[in-house]
């Protein structure tokens, strides 16, 4: 079966390379010349004065025959070829107007963007500039204007939960720095009271020790019975001035928290006037650049409808 096969591919070879005569349309002719290649436009020959490349077009019609040249196939090839290349070039043309209509797009959304960027901060910047200073139930500061408003952020190791007004989820902020004295002054008259209540609670004390030292000097003798009262007596008042010490403390540490905190929330309506006043006079650029030296840390900007309150 190898052999077979080796027969035969050295027939076709033989038969590819076996001598032949082309005769051209100029009267040239190629006598026992070798085709070396076949193309559709023509073949390479060799003869005995080097390589050439033939031309179907320009051989006569035997030649063209023997070759197995047809002009009508090399018509219709070279349509094929033409249609190839002219969809290929249609579908180039395509793909370029759809890149172009989508760089277009893109290049208007990129300056409706950029529009849209300046109002809104032009909308900021204006709320922020004309706007009151609110305090939220989720102690961040909040700008507000008309049914709009602008989101400073807040900081919770700044403001206290307590400064919270029940029932409110917004407030000015010098409602809520009033509210927070109101809160501190209820505290210290709290602190007030325990410390009169101790001192009543001692003077009681030292009161029951002076009656019975004195009964016992008068009958001469000690009553063991008075005695054990009277140190009962103190015990428990004892008790209830270290309840009362204990209580005036935790009020002393809540109220010095709490003052701290306030002092913070009066800064930062300070520097919220001051950030204002100085974007006023100095025109210098955006909220950001007004309050980059402050403390207080702005962390968010949200620009939205008020609803989101």
């Amino acid at each position: 079966m190898k052999k077979l096969f080796l027969l035969l591919l050295a027939i076709g070879i033989t038969c590819q390379l076996s001598a032949v005569d082309i005769k051209m349309l100029d009267g040239r002719e190629f006598k026992d010349v070798t085709v070396l290649n076949k193309t559709p436009s023509g073949v390479d020959i060799q003869h005995a004065e080097g390589v050439a490349f033939l031309k179907f077009i320009e051989m006569s019609e035997d030649s063209q025959k023997q070759l197995g040249y047809s002009f009508k196939k090399e018509l219709a090839h070279q349509k094929e070829v033409l249609d190839a290349q002219q969809q290929l070039a249609k579908k180039e043309q395509a793909n370029k107007e759809k890149i172009a209509e989508y760089e277009k797009k893109l290049d208007l959304e990129r300056k409706q963007n950029h529009l849209k960027n300046i109002k809104q901060k032009q909308d900021m910047l204006n709320i922020f500039m004309t706007g009151e200073l609110f305090l939220s139930s989720d102690l961040s500061l909040i700008v507000v204007q008309g049914d709009k408003y602008l989101r400073l952020g807040g900081d919770d190791n700044l403001f206290s939960s307590e400064f919270i007004i029940p029932n409110c989820e917004v407030r000015r902020i010098e409602d809520v720095i009033q509210h927070g004295k109101t809160l501190i002054d209820s505290k210290l008259q709290e602190i007030s009271q325990l410390e009169q209540k101790r001192t009543t609670v001692f003077e009681q004390m030292k009161l029951n020790e002076k009656t019975t030292t004195t009964t016992t000097k008068i009958t001469g003798d000690i009553d063991a019975h008075a005695t054990t009262t009277s140190q009962t007596r103190n015990t428990g008042a004892w008790a209830i001035i270290k309840g009362l010490n204990i209580k005036i403390q935790q009020l002393q540490q809540q109220t010095a928290e709490l003052s701290d905190k306030l002092k913070g929330m009066e800064k930062t309506a300070w520097e919220f006037k001051v950030a204002r006043e100085k974007l006023k006079k100095t025109k210098a650029g955006f909220i950001s650049e007004m309050v980059e030296d402050s403390k207080f840390a702005w962390r968010e900007r949200v620009w939205t409808e008020r609803g989101g309150i």
